[in-house]
């Protein structure tokens, strides 16, 4: 789990916000899409995907990520061994015709196991 605290989002929001103003401001100087890094056109796609970005790719600063949890992650347990193994083994079994027949046993908020006759075999008696 990476999940953000609420300093490290505050922080986050207001690095974007940055970025965010001085695109702006590349845009008021007419240096909107240029890399501040090496004066080369930054591709469309770029922009579409980053459009607050001020570099190309090739020129973009390294950034180290932080390994800083939150402090729930620290109190946090780790889940049982074997946890979930059943759910990936399965995984995709219930996307076919026999999802139903699988599943049917277990009632449903119309079915015999909610009927008022509580030994009822199918879902009109008892109804």
């Amino acid at each position: 789990m990476n999940h953000l605290s609420e300093s490290q989002l505050a922080e986050l929001k207001h690095m974007l916000l940055e970025q965010i103003n001085a695109a702006l401001q590349r845009m008021k100087k007419g240096t909107y899409g240029i890399c501040v890094e090496s004066g080369e056109e930054i591709p469309f796609e770029r922009l579409q995907a980053i459009p607050y970005t001020a570099y190309t790719v090739e020129h973009t600063p390294n950034r180290e990520l932080s390994n800083d949890c939150p402090i729930e992650e620290q109190v946090m347990t780790p889940p049982p061994k074997g946890a979930g193994e059943v759910r990936q083994r399965n995984a995709g079994r219930f996307d076919d015709a026999g999802s139903w027949d699988a599943v049917e046993e277990y009632g449903t908020s119309n079915s015999p196991a909610t009927a008022a006759k509580r030994d009822a075999a199918s879902y009109d008696e008892g109804m």
